[in-house]
């Protein structure tokens, strides 16, 4: 019997994907882990296929390729200026939380339910997370200040997204993506942590940095590979799920 290999646009368009970003991720990998080069143009190229493999994914999933290749744009926007420019910090946080604000629309257009009880959580634990910074006299610039406003709906998308593993398990990539994204953004933080004036040990440090962009591309692929053909409805009473 002759094993016949699916003749799909999707399919090819999926391992094409898969293949060009692990070529990326292992030829970057090594050259950071093994020569000590960060070759962050090619990490950029890694985001930008990401991008480009969501839009292609408006044709077949419809809605949910638009959302996805927002969330996209948004964190190409925000690499550019942290990744390539190394400048405007704040400018690249603020599209982070943009991007944050579309995953959370997704999840909750997918679950169809209504978001007021995620509301509530995000901005009660944003606003403890602000005054204990101000407390401990943290609030000392607008990067601080994005974080603390970006992180929280990074790490309850994490966690919100796992609810909808139940609807469809394609969505266990949503979670894993989003999973490693939260590692990589605690790993940005411990980085950054001798501009707070904490000093961490140098073998940690270095751990720490390698770690960022070994989980981040995947987060990104993860993300992107989690597009499902779903008809959203705007009032968040599902109908239909194909």
């Amino acid at each position: 019997m002759k094993l016949k290999l699916p003749k799909s646009i999707p399919f090819y368009l999926f391992g094409a994907f898969v293949l060009i970003e692990a070529a990326i991720y292992i030829t970057f990998m090594v050259y950071d882990l093994a020569l000590g080069e960060s070759l962050i143009y090619l990490k950029y190229a890694g985001i930008l296929t990401c991008l480009a493999f969501a839009a292609a994914g408006i044709f077949f999933y419809g809605k949910d390729g638009i959302v996805v290749t927002a969330a996209l744009v948004f964190t190409a926007v925000s690499d550019l200026f942290i990744l390539v420019m190394n400048t405007y910090y704040e400018v690249g946080i603020s599209t982070f939380i943009v991007v944050q604000l579309v995953h959370w629309a997704r999840i909750y257009l997918i679950n169809g339910k209504k978001p007021w009880i995620s509301i509530g959580v995000r901005v009660g634990v944003v606003a403890v997370l602000l005054a204990v910074l101000g407390g401990l006299g943290m609030l000392n610039s607008a990067v601080v200040v994005l974080s603390a406003i970006y992180f929280p709906q990074l790490f309850i998308n994490a966690v919100e997204s796992a609810l909808l593993i139940k609807i469809d398990k394609r969505y266990i990539l949503l979670f894993a993506g989003l999973v490693l994204f939260t590692v990589c953004d605690i790993c940005v933080g411990l980085d950054n942590m001798s501009a707070l004036g904490m000093n961490i040990p140098a073998d940690i440090q270095y751990v720490v940095n390698k770690t960022i962009w070994t989980v981040y591309l995947p987060a990104q692929v993860c993300i992107v590979l989690s597009e499902k053909k779903t008809e959203y409805n705007p009032f968040f009473k599902q109908k239909e799920r194909v």
